[in-house]
């Protein structure tokens, strides 16, 4: 949602939830590292295997965001070595 705001790219996104996650009660739920991920899938810079596990549970009809979460929670218990 924040990087849905004018002028406000992925990068800056992830560091006002990054700023913030402790001061606003609205940031506490949000992970940083779920924001990093979806800022580097938007940017084309995720690995390959991060990409293709998230299309192909959009292409089973999750949206974006749910797809991200669930891979990046996948992807903190399997380490960054795992594969899709």
């Amino acid at each position: 949602a924040i990087g849905r705001a004018n002028g406000v790219g992925p990068k800056v996104a992830e560091r006002i939830i990054t700023e913030l996650k402790d001061k606003a009660p609205g940031f506490t739920d949000i992970d940083p590292t779920l924001a990093k991920l979806v800022g580097d899938v938007d940017d084309k810079r995720a690995p390959g295997p991060i990409r293709d596990a998230i299309s192909a549970l959009t292409n089973l009809g999750y949206g974006q965001p749910q797809a991200a979460a669930a891979i990046a929670a996948a992807a903190g218990k399997a380490g960054e070595a795992a594969n899709t």
